[in-house]
């Protein structure tokens, strides 16, 4: 939805808040669960409009009134006008989702795979020439100015993707180099512009150069640490975008799995255009190791979601 609809008075949000469920969804992709979707078609069917927009429908799937416009004083009023066999609770039964059904475009995360949260955000700098976060920030083409926070993605790394991070015998003072699949990746689809909205993706011929190493800084029974710093040119070659990226990982060597993964990219120069305000920003891109048992931070990649061919291009197969 865009922001601007948010923008209500504080009686309405609190009514709101107190009345009814709130749930957004990814429009670009279908639900996997064919229950899920038979409700969302039936309140197409009633005249629903998903694509950056907001309504209001009763549990059981009636749209209510006047969701054409955005005004939820209205969507409010007229709620109220629907008799109690519609608002009062316990009056819809929830039916079984059905059975998952997978997509190319919502794939099951990769078995024994290690996932990577990232956050996109534009910086300025202040009277001191230090980067900092801008208050507010313009949304793409509709300009919309809103309070600034970082844009989210995740970074998937397969079975044999994380293991071929790991030295069989790390001493310290390895110099270990990502293998360049891993590179690529995060070359193509992580250090992209997605501050302000749907962040887009470089194309192979795009990657102008770059590498990312991985140093060990200390070895014990328990854990193996290392550095990892790199830096990438991506875009057109007469006016590249440059990245810098420094960060730390950490191995457990009983659970065989990596501990952290915290890394921090930065553009060389302003690559960001404020929409509305036309000021250059720079980029800043920070990854983190994502809780495996929390199905939020394993959310499927920007790249995989945008068309049919994205798993391949993103996954390299």
């Amino acid at each position: 939805m865009e922001s601007r609809a948010l923008f209500f008075n504080r009686d309405v949000c609190a009514t709101i808040m107190k009345t009814c469920i709130p749930f957004a969804r990814n429009h670009l992709i279908k639900s996997s669960y064919p229950g899920d979707m038979a409700f969302l078609d039936n309140l197409a069917a009633q005249g629903a409009y998903f694509g950056n927009n907001m309504f209001l429908c009763t549990a059981g799937g009636k749209l209510v009134a006047g969701h054409q416009d955005r005004n939820l004083n209205g969507w409010l009023a007229n709620w109220s006008k629907l008799p109690m066999s519609d608002r009062q609770p316990g009056v819809a039964s929830i039916e079984d989702r059905g059975a998952r059904v997978p997509q190319v475009r919502d794939p099951q995360p990769p078995a024994d795979g290690m996932f990577v949260r990232t956050f996109m955000r534009a910086l300025d700098r202040n009277s001191q020439g230090q980067f900092v976060a801008p208050d507010k920030l313009s949304l793409g083409i509709s300009k919309t100015v809103i309070k600034a926070e970082p844009n989210r993605d995740g970074l998937w790394l397969t079975a044999d993707d994380w293991k071929s991070l790991v030295l069989a015998d790390p001493k310290v003072g390895d110099v270990h180099q990502v293998p360049a699949a891993i590179r690529q990746r995060i070359f193509r689809f992580h250090l992209v512009d997605g501050a302000c909205c749907l962040p887009g993706f470089w194309q192979p011929k795009q990657v102008q150069g770059g590498s990312i190493q991985m140093t060990v800084t200390e070895v014990t029974p328990a854990d193996v640490s290392m550095k990892i710093d790199g830096w990438a040119k991506l875009g057109a070659k007469d006016a590249p975008t440059e990245f810098t990226l420094a960060g730390a990982a950490g191995y457990d060597r009983a659970s065989n799995k990596f501990n952290r993964f915290d890394v921090v990219a930065l553009s060389a120069t302003p690559c960001h255009k404020d929409t509305a305000s036309g000021r250059p920003m720079y980029l800043g891109i920070a990854f983190q190791l994502a809780r495996p048992n929390v199905p939020l931070d394993i959310r499927t990649p920007f790249r995989i979601w945008y068309d049919d061919y994205g798993q391949r291009d993103y996954l390299g197969n």
